[in-house]
This record gives C-alpha cells, sequence and structure tokens, in this order.
C-alpha cells in the first residue's frame, strides 16, 4: 500500500491518507499528543480494543468479564493498554467495546490516577479486529480528523516492559 492513496470502503467513504508504519517515529512524539510524521505535526490518538467474548481463557475469563478486565500485575489489562497508550504520547483516548463491556471500561477509566479525555465508541456486532480498527478510522475520520494517527492497542495483552514497547 502506498502512502497518498485513496481507500475507497463499503461504508462509502474514504480514508484520504495512508501512513507508512515505518514513518513513526516514537523520539518525535510530543507530550501534548501530537507527534511529527514526514515533517508535518499530526495528532496521536489511542484506540483500544476492548472487545472479545471472554471464551478462551474460560473460566477464568467469562463473556459478562473478559480478559481485559483482568488483574494482572495491580491493575486490568484494560489500564495497562490505555497506560501504554499515555507512555507513547497520545493525548486522547477512544475505547472500542460493546455494550455489554461498556460500564466496566468506564470505570477502569475513571478509577485511573490520571485518566485521559475519553470517548466510547460501541460496536453495533463484534466482527474481530479488522472490522473494529475500520469502525474506529472512520469515527476518527468523522470526529476528530482525517489527518490523526491512531495507535490501536489491544485491551487483551500482557506487555510488562513498556519502555521496550514505546522505544520500539
Amino acid at each position: 500500500m502506498r502512502s497518498g492513496r485513496h481507500l475507497a470502503s463499503p461504508w462509502n467513504c474514504s480514508i484520504s491518507r495512508i501512513v507508512p508504519h515505518r514513518a513513526f517515529e516514537p523520539a518525535l512524539v510530543k507530550s501534548d499528543g501530537y507527534t511529527q510524521i514526514q515533517g508535518n505535526l499530526m495528532k496521536l490518538l489511542s484506540v483500544v480494543l476492548s472487545g472479545g467474548s471472554g471464551t478462551r481463557l474460560w473460566p477464568v475469563s467469562r463473556q459478562a468479564y473478559p480478559k481485559p478486565f483482568m488483574q494482572i500485575g495491580g491493575s486490568t489489562l484494560l489500564q495497562q493498554a490505555i497506560e501504554r497508550g499515555q507512555a507513547c504520547g497520545t493525548g486522547e483516548l477512544l475505547v472500542v467495546t460493546n455494550r455489554d463491556h461498556l460500564f466496566l471500561s468506564q470505570d477502569v477509566v475513571e478509577q485511573m490516577a490520571a485518566p485521559p479525555k475519553t470517548s466510547f465508541l460501541l460496536e453495533p456486532k463484534g466482527r474481530n479486529t479488522g472490522p473494529a480498527i475500520a469502525l474506529a478510522a472512520l469515527h476518527c475520520e468523522k470526529h476528530f480528523s482525517p489527518d490523526i494517527v491512531m495507535l490501536v492497542l489491544s485491551a487483551d495483552h500482557l506487555i510488562p516492559n513498556v519502555e521496550a514497547f514505546v522505544g520500539s
């Protein structure tokens, strides 16, 4: 995929600016939620995917209480994903979740010592990672800016070395 190519979508809109993943340089991230990419100052947004049905780690993870809400190392996996985004310099957060987990997600954010400005996007129907990212991209294009850079993070990953994550 080449930078600058327009992508048509089944929702009759386009994503007009595709930035190659190698263009993101963590050393250029500003603490105010903006980053310098290819000479342009662009807003960086954490998009945390917090869906799932909680079936893979059953009985520890259940449909009503899936992996993102499990406490590991003193905090939930969802909170750890949010904090990874903050460590990368993002200023705002978009949590993609479903109706069943909205209140749990809101509770996690509210209980954080320094919660970011947060929006929640409800998936109409869970269809895995690709469609969730596409939904978030369409939402960002409409409600933020077509030039926003999304840092997509999964809320069910355990990444204990945040410094190494940010450096990569």
